[in-house]
């Protein structure tokens, strides 16, 4: 529930061209012990300075010709860091959340993490008081009711943020927090509104934005996206060549190196005879091998007959908005996109209910083209 209310807070220092920055790190309590090394990184995850913890506290300095993030690693807790002209204290709380002081930007961005924060404890107080008070449908109904009015808010609130602050590096801060809630429509045309460019162009978010551009346009309802790779002897192929014949297709998306890819060869098997000269087209999409010959290997070994393409890039991953092996998608006779599911047996729930329900017959057309 957490995750869904409360972005991820960031620490941010902004500065003018060629401005010598200070950033004082402490704890609010002996929690990160002396000698732990802090990191400072870009916004593309690049190193760019380290120290360790001192009496309780870091240091970082440096210079920085215009307004960047950065990002503060200790023990792998990332704050997002920049640098402003002059000094900057921040003070971690046990959960690693930075309470920020001293520069202008610092105290905007404080302001708006005492928000949400805010916004997140009035959510705990009104779900207990309902969780007391109503029981059955109304309780489900009433928290419902509560956590879209505390998202709303905070919705409503970050756009009155970023207007405030288009002209600097704060709007950046808060989109990256906002776009979760945003669909690639609605981010696309606040990210217009931004004049100035840095934020507008930060890495992370650029990502989040292509990846809900991808995720809409894969989503289920939508029409495939073809898939150009190497099959199994080498030779160029692509989706577009099995799908739409008027038999469901099965793209099982899998990974040499991955043990539960393996394990579901056995239930792919299975689907590839079990509804008779109505089976789906299973189709294997080789993602994140680094060596075809692995890719070649498990085939063999594991008699996994069915045609595949061996990726050589991310594209078509990236393309179809998937993070993690294995997964299947499921597409209908025509080619469109009737479910995404990140385990192969919800696959196959799916294809019963497409047999059960209907199968569309195979036009004279459609044979033709077979």
């Amino acid at each position: 529930m957490r995750k869904l209310i409360i972005p991820t807070l960031l620490l941010l220092f902004s500065c003018s061209s060629g401005s010598r920055y200070t950033v004082i790190g402490s704890f609010d309590g002996d929690f990160v012990k002396d000698g732990t090394v802090v990191r400072l990184y870009d916004m593309y995850d690049d190193p760019v300075d380290s120290t360790v913890v001192k009496d309780g506290s870091f240091i970082f300095e440096g210079q920085i010709h215009e307004p960047a993030l950065r990002y503060i690693d200790i023990d792998g807790h990332k704050r997002i860091v920049a640098c402003q002209s002059g000094e900057t204290v921040v003070t971690f709380d046990k959960d690693f959340i930075p309470y920020l002081s001293g520069t202008d930007l610092n105290g905007r961005i404080n302001a708006v993490n005492n928000y949400v924060r805010s916004q997140y404890h009035k959510y705990m107080r009104r779900t207990e008081r309902a969780r007391d008070e109503l029981y059955g449908e109304k309780l489900d109904s009433a928290l419902i009711a509560i956590k879209k009015e505390i998202k709303d808010d905070i919705s409503e609130y970050y756009g009155e943020c970023v207007e405030e602050n288009r002209d600097n590096i704060v709007s950046g801060y808060v989109m990256l927090n906002w776009v979760g809630m945003l669909n690639v429509h609605e981010t696309d045309s606040i990210l217009g509104t931004v004049t100035y460019l840095p934020s507008r162009e930060l890495p992370p978010l650029v990502t989040a934005r292509n990846r809900k551009y991808n995720a809409e346009r894969s989503a289920e309802g939508q029409p495939f996206i073809d898939i150009i790779g190497a099959d199994a002897s080498g030779n160029p192929t692509r989706l577009s060549d099995m799908t739409g014949k008027g038999r469901p297709v099965i793209l099982f998306f899998w990974a040499s190196w991955c043990g539960e890819c393996l394990n579901d060869t056995a239930l792919l098997k299975a689907l590839a005879n079990r509804y008779g000269d109505n089976s789906p087209t299973i189709v294997g999409i080789n993602a994140w091998d680094d060596k075809e010959s692995d890719f070649r290997t498990a085939i063999n070994l594991l008699g996994m007959s069915w045609p595949h393409i061996h990726l050589r890039d991310n594209t078509s991953t990236d393309a179809y908005a998937i993070d993690e092996l294995p997964f299947t998608i499921v597409l209908d006779g025509d080619g469109n996109i009737v479910s995404r599911n990140r385990h192969t047996t919800e696959a196959e729930t799916v294809l019963d209910s497409m047999m059960t329900n209907a199968v569309r017959p195979i036009s004279e057309e459609t044979q033709a083209d077979i």
